[in-house]
């Protein structure tokens, strides 16, 4: 009964609220196309306080030619990202596209970890595993942990932001997509 209404309780695998350069280019849980600049769409709703989450993506698309695509974690409600342009502050995310030149994880606004040699493509599955008790935000591509010599690289999630943090995601190029597939509780 426990884990029915933690499931109960978690936001639907839907954008919300979002930048409006995606006016039309978003349905349900898909990113159809990109907007054109680093502009952030935002979940449904916000993940539960406590326990483990997993926000899983597929890259449905990454444009012909682009040098770089496809960034997405997690950012606090109150942070309102989809408002503004770039690397924003409240946002944890995983630019999992640049080209063959090594991805990048980024936490308020700031690059973590750069160079690492996992970076998503067309099929790819994205999830982020959101632990609210521990404060930190990891990355898993295609199964496989997300950061430099094939260990997980945790991000740290500041108190302020952990009580209502919610999917994000940036997709640049119009010829680019990404569907938000599932936010699902983990098992201890």
């Amino acid at each position: 009964a426990a884990a029915a209404a933690a499931a109960a309780a978690l936001p639907p695998a839907a954008w919300g609220p979002h930048h409006s350069s995606y006016g039309g280019k978003i349905r349900g849980g898909a990113i159809t196309a990109g907007c054109g600049g680093f502009r952030w769409a935002t979940g449904a709703g916000t993940l539960p306080e406590q326990g483990k989450y997993r926000i899983q993506y597929r890259v449905d698309r990454i444009a012909s030619g682009a040098v770089y695509d496809i960034l997405v974690g997690v950012a606090s409600r109150a942070a309102r990202v989809e408002d503004q342009d770039g690397c924003p502050k409240g946002c944890y995310f995983w630019w999992s596209y640049r080209n063959g030149r090594g991805s990048v994880l980024c936490a308020e606004g700031s690059e973590v970890q750069g160079g690492i040699p996992q970076e998503s493509r067309a099929g790819s599955t994205i999830e982020i595993i959101v632990d609210q008790d521990a404060s930190t935000v990891e990355f898993r591509l295609d199964g496989a942990p997300v950061g430099k010599g094939g260990t997980a690289c945790k991000l740290t999630v500041k108190p302020e932001h952990k009580r209502d943090l919610t999917p994000a995601a940036c997709v640049y190029y119009a010829g680019s997509a990404l569907t938000l597939v599932a936010v699902e509780a983990v098992a201890r």
